[in-house]
Parts: C-alpha cells; sequence; structure tokens
C-alpha cells in the first residue's frame, strides 16, 4: 500500500505540536511495517521550495508557496498513492488536496485532531463549515477520529460516509530513557499513569 501524508508543518517532534508528534509516529511505524510513505509539508519556514527534510525512517517535502513547482509534486503524490491521508482542519492547504485527489479519482482519509471539539467553535468556523468543510468531510472515504466523542461532534454537523476509531499511540523510542523506578522514586507497587494533554 502507498499512502500520501499532507500535513502542516515539518513532521519535526521538537516542536509542541500534538499533530506533527503524532505524524511523526505514524509515518515512522508505517515504513518500518513496509507501508510505502510519502509526505509533503506546507510551512512558512522552509529554507527553499521542495526541501527534503530527513525523519525517522521517511522524508518531507516541505514548500511554502502556492507555486507550480508545490502543485506539481501535489499531483506526482497523489497519482502515486493508493490513499491520501490529511491532518486537522480549517486550512485551505487540505481543501486544495482534496480537490485535487477527487479529480485524480484518489480516495483520502481525514484526520480531525480534535479539531471540532466544541469549545474550539466560532462564528468564522461555522461559516467555514457551511460554505467550505461540511463538503471536504463528506467527501472523505473515511473520518479518522482518536476518541469516541469525535464521532459525536462530528455527527452533529456533517455526514460522514465512514469512520475509522484508531487512538494514537506513544512511540516508545521517545521515552526508553526514562526509568521508572530510578526517576520517579516509584515502588513496584505503585501504579504508574501515563496522561497527555493536547
Amino acid at each position: 500500500m502507498k499512502i500520501f501524508h499532507f500535513i502542516l508543518g515539518k513532521a519535526n517532534k521538537e516542536r509542541a505540536n500534538g499533530v506533527n508528534q503524532v505524524i511523526a509516529g505514524l509515518c515512522k511505524y508505517l515504513s518500518l511495517n513496509g507501508i510505502s510513505v510519502k509526505v509533503i509539508g506546507y510551512a512558512s519556514n522552509s529554507n527553499y521550495e521542495g526541501e527534503i527534510v530527513n525523519r525517522d525512517n521517511f522524508d518531507v517535502k516541505v514548500f511554502s508557496l502556492y507555486r507550480p513547482l508545490f502543485l506539481k509534486n501535489l499531483v506526482e503524490h497523489i497519482k502515486w498513492s493508493d490513499v491520501i491521508h490529511l491532518h486537522g482542519l480549517y486550512n485551505f492547504q487540505n481543501i486544495l488536496v482534496a480537490m485535487l485527489a477527487k479529480k485524480l479519482h484518489t480516495p483520502y482519509v481525514l484526520t480531525l485532531h480534535n479539531g471540532l471539539s466544541p469549545s474550539m467553535s466560532s462564528i468564522k468556523k461555522k461559516l467555514f463549515d457551511y460554505l467550505v468543510q461540511k463538503r471536504h468531510i463528506e467527501n472523505a472515504a473515511a473520518i479518522h477520529i482518536l476518541a469516541l466523542e469525535e464521532s459525536s461532534e462530528i455527527l452533529s454537523r456533517f455526514n460522514p460516509k465512514k469512520f475509522i476509531y484508531a487512538p494514537n499511540g506513544i512511540d516508545l523510542d521517545d521515552i526508553k530513557h526514562i526509568n521508572a523506578k530510578k526517576n520517579f522514586d516509584i515502588s513496584l507497587k505503585d501504579e504508574i499513569k501515563i496522561g497527555f494533554l493536547g
């Protein structure tokens, strides 16, 4: 299988951006498990158009401008892929990729990353939902939700074709330096709880 991920950013685990953390881990382990992965990132701080950023077992090709080179690469990556994975909501870059995918008959999956949380709602977002995002969400082959609550949030406003429920994982390579007993002075009978706030 060949998966093309389109992202905002560079899949940099060093940034305080949960979505980039997720994408970095996801692409790493897809590649390690025999899935062909290509990634294009849209980031204002690329050093040059088409910059290649090496990540853990995959590369990100980075663009910062809507220029012919960017569009050419999008079309090539879409044609190459079996499925496109889009991340997040409320950005016109995802809408562009989805429109190209539809034109080239390539299905796309959309991960919300909690983008429809009622706490993040505004008049501008509701207008964007009505005018643009409704079609984008409902044309997706599937919506990837990270928590079951996301299905309620999306169903209150849209009619998606299908859901895929798969919570985020933790890349244990990122925390292998932690020795719970040594660093936290926890006895073996104590319960260890790990949480994430994004």
